[in-house]
């Protein structure tokens, strides 16, 4: 299973407004919060599936998502911000 791949997929649901910028930016720490994206997802998903989950650990689960949502849209504005500015060498 490659966890990259299904966190970014399911990132590009939730965000399209980013999905170029998520099929385009492969740095190391985009890939980490796919991965961590996907863990989180799959297992919020597997809760909610799950007959008597507890509420608040979805809700949770929900949050996590959410937050590295919100670092995603970070990290690529950062990276838009960085093919913004020219170099200067130094």
């Amino acid at each position: 299973m490659n966890l990259e791949y299904i966190g970014r997929q399911r990132l590009k649901l939730r965000l399209p407004d980013r999905r170029g910028a998520l099929i385009g930016v492969s740095t190391s720490a985009l890939k980490q919060l796919c991965v961590a994206y996907a863990k989180a997802a799959i297992f919020r998903d597997e809760l909610r599936a799950m007959r008597g989950a507890d509420h608040n650990l979805i809700r949770e689960y929900d949050l996590v998502c959410r937050e590295i949502e919100e670092d995603v849209v970070r990290h690529l504005a950062l990276q838009d911000d960085r093919k913004a500015s020219p170099t200067t060498g130094r």
